[in-house]
């Protein structure tokens, strides 16, 4: 029963990082959107894309935080990572993105 309780403790404290980083990751791209577009190495991205990706990471990690269904909100952020890395993917075809960069951009997606 103990470990059972631990797990869903490490769960919650796993959702509750994911929503702060979301919201975190999402203002930054609301905010600094063509400096994120250089860090991830596609620096003709447009800016309301990247925009558009920071108002769902924001939208998802407030949902994640607010608690009523977490692991629906979670897995909703999942979906959203997956356009995410589509829309990385596609970058690496462009000759004007830094594809070592995009590449790390790309991992790093995949990793969260």
């Amino acid at each position: 029963m103990q470990n059972l309780e631990n797990e869903d403790r490490r769960g919650e404290q796993l959702a509750t990082a994911l929503g702060w980083f979301s919201i975190a990751l999402g203002a930054t791209e609301l905010v600094a959107p063509r400096s994120v577009a250089r860090a991830v190495g596609i620096p003709d991205a447009s800016t309301s894309t990247i925009r558009a990706f920071g108002a769902r990471e924001v939208a998802s990690g407030l949902a994640i935080l607010a608690r009523p269904d977490r692991a629906g909100w979670v897995w909703s952020r999942v979906g959203g990572d997956a356009v995410d890395i589509s829309y990385l993917a596609t970058a690496l075809n462009s000759p004007d993105a830094d594809r070592g960069r995009v590449g790390a951009a790309l991992a790093a997606v995949l990793g969260v």
